[in-house]
């Protein structure tokens, strides 16, 4: 199951909006895929960040989607900043706004780096071999 990952979208709206694209960028190229879901608390600021998104949809290898937040509140995701909101998902980040994708976007870099660790780098256990076969003193000790 792919992940879906639900952030405010009114970071658009202000001036920390590169800043804060770049970071989602470098989130989505070091993670596996996920799902973005920007919700809008008014319909009016959905066109202005629907622009914003196809506009900058070349840096986005992922599913995108745009949505009000009165409809996608029900929704159950894996990683929320729902700003004040009671939500139903798996990790909720209690930041508001900018501090809190920021915070998002660190926490899902850092879940997935720990999930795609490789095994290898532990110490292997080698398991102790039996000696308690009734012929163990014929076949080791000659």
């Amino acid at each position: 199951m792919i992940p879906v990952v639900r952030i405010p979208a009114d970071f658009i709206l202000t001036e920390y909006r590169d800043p804060v694209w770049d970071l989602i960028s470098r989130t989505i190229e070091k993670t596996k895929d996920f799902v973005l879901c920007l919700y809008c608390e008014k319909v009016d600021d959905m066109t202005a960040v629907a622009n914003f998104v196809d506009s900058h949809s070349e840096k986005l290898r992922i599913k995108t989607t745009i949505k009000i937040w009165d409809i996608c509140q029900r929704e159950r995701v894996f990683l929320d900043v729902p700003n004040g909101h009671n939500t139903k998902s798996r990790f909720t980040v209690s930041q508001e706004g900018i501090e809190g994708i920021i915070q998002a976007m660190t926490f899902l870099a850092d879940h997935f780096e720990f999930m795609g660790r490789e095994k290898s780098g532990h110490p292997v256990v080698k398991h102790q071999k039996r000696n308690d076969s009734p012929n163990y003193d014929s076949i080791y000790k000659k």
